[in-house]
């Protein structure tokens, strides 16, 4: 399995999960670590837009991690028809959180794939970073990417 992740220097090896810990996120709590992911290097770049304000956009060093996972990790799955009316409303309601977060804390699965909230048809990955396969993940390939001018908000 290939996921994608958008990160800068000097913090894109960290698959720790560091940074959504301090921060929480859509899919976790302040104090929980996760490692966001996506399905595709587009999906990546447009969740990094989104959720990063333009001010660190225009510094223009980041990097695009391709991640390599086995095929045979466990994936829960969220479906659509599954979360609460305005799941995808910014900020995000605080069940989807409190979802991740006993994801997180059951342990049953390394990955947790969920519909992306700027993309709906397309799906980002969790990784539970404390889950014991996550460690079969492995950045396989890095290459620079230039946010392009034209993307303003």
């Amino acid at each position: 399995m290939q996921l994608y992740r958008i990160a800068k220097p000097p913090y894109h090896r960290d698959l720790s999960g560091y940074g959504a810990r301090l921060m929480g996120g859509r899919w976790n709590s302040e104090g929980v670590a996760v490692l966001y992911t996506s399905g595709s290097r587009a999906l990546a770049a447009l969740e990094m837009i989104a959720n990063t304000p333009i001010r660190f956009l225009a510094d223009k060093k980041f990097l695009v991690l391709e991640l390599i996972l086995p095929d045979d990790l466990l994936v829960h799955e969220i479906s659509m028809e599954s979360l609460p009316t305005g799941w995808d409303e910014y900020p995000a309601p605080k069940s989807l959180a409190q979802m991740g977060d006993a994801w997180v804390e059951g342990m049953r699965t390394p990955l947790l794939k969920v519909p992306s909230a700027v993309m709906p048809l397309e799906h980002n990955y969790i990784l539970n970073p404390a889950h014991p396969r996550a460690q079969e993940a492995a950045i396989q390939k890095m290459d620079a990417w230039l946010p392009d001018e034209r993307f303003k908000m």
